[in-house]
Formats: structure tokens, C-alpha cells, sequence
């Protein structure tokens, strides 16, 4: 009996101290993604860049960004007549390749988004985000987005997030 419950105290200690170690990493690991997307801002290789394996801290990230807008994916289009200061929903072309929840631009007003609905509705709008003003814009105006994916990887252990600029 007492070699099976010291067999089974090893046992335990050994499967938490690995436990731990995992859950470090993967903490760690998030840190560095997050630095990998500081990164892509800091040094305003954006909006459309590409890097593998650039170590950070006790890891490395992996970074990638994407624009839709002119020069990258090409952008929807707002088909209000005219788009309203006001709207919480904002009715454009398409919704493909955007990333929602997230902050879209118009003109020069970023509005953040927590859904879409019917492939050519932005919902859950809140307008004038990160200090910008809201404000009515024609037919026809260009919603443009960046994005930035970054995975950072310590040990086994590796996480990713999903970014839009403007997004605080």
C-alpha cells in the first residue's frame, strides 16, 4: 500500500510540475504574439508585411498583416445613401475577408463592429472609435481594414491573436 500511494504522490507531482511548465509557455507565448503585432505597429511595416521566426523574450513570433483597401484586397463599399452619423448598422457590398468583431475606416472615422449579418451588413456598430468623429459618408465610400495575425511560440507551447488597427 505504501509503495502504490508513493508511486501515485510521483505521479502527481510530476504531471502538476509539467502542468505548470505548459501553462507558463503558454502564457509566455501570448506575451510574445502580442509583441509580435507591437512589432508590425512600432515599426510601421504596415499594412501588408510578412516575418517568420523573429525572436522575443524566451520565444519568437511569427507576423503577418493584410490590407483590404486600395493596394491590397479590394475594399467594400458603403451603399447607403448617404450613411448617417448616427447608424449602428452599415449596409456595404460585401463583408468577405473583413474581420469582425473589429474597427473598420471610412473616410477618416473608425468604427468598430461586433458582427455582420447577410454577408453585406456590418452590426453592433459604435461609431467615432478611438477618438475619431462621427460622421455621414456617400455612397460609395471605400471600408478599409488592416490586420494583423500574429503567432509567438515558447516550448511547445504556441498561441496567436487577431488584431484590426484601431482597435484599442
Amino acid at each position: 500500500i505504501l509503495a502504490f500511494m508513493g508511486v501515485m504522490f510521483v505521479t502527481l507531482v510530476s504531471t502538476s510540475s509539467l502542468t505548470s511548465v505548459n501553462d507558463m509557455q503558454a502564457a509566455q507565448a501570448l506575451a510574445v504574439a502580442d509583441g509580435g503585432a507591437e512589432y508590425v505597429l512600432e515599426n510601421q511595416v504596415f499594412p501588408v508585411y510578412s516575418a517568420a521566426g523573429v525572436p522575443l523574450g524566451s520565444g519568437n513570433f511569427s507576423v503577418t498583416s493584410q490590407y483590404i483597401g486600395p493596394g491590397g484586397i479590394a475594399p467594400a463599399t458603403v451603399t447607403d445613401n448617404p450613411l448617417t452619423a448616427a447608424a449602428t448598422t452599415i449596409n456595404v457590398t460585401s463583408t468577405a475577408n473583413y474581420v469582425v468583431p473589429g474597427v473598420v475606416l471610412i473616410d477618416s472615422e473608425y468604427i468598430h463592429c461586433t458582427n455582420t449579418f447577410g454577408g453585406n451588413q456590418f452590426t453592433g456598430c459604435s461609431r467615432g472609435w478611438a477618438g475619431s468623429l462621427p460622421s455621414t459618408h456617400n455612397l460609395g465610400s471605400a471600408v478599409t481594414q488592416a490586420v494583423i495575425t500574429s503567432t509567438g511560440t515558447v516550448g511547445n507551447a504556441q498561441r496567436a491573436i487577431l488584431a484590426t488597427l484601431g482597435q484599442n
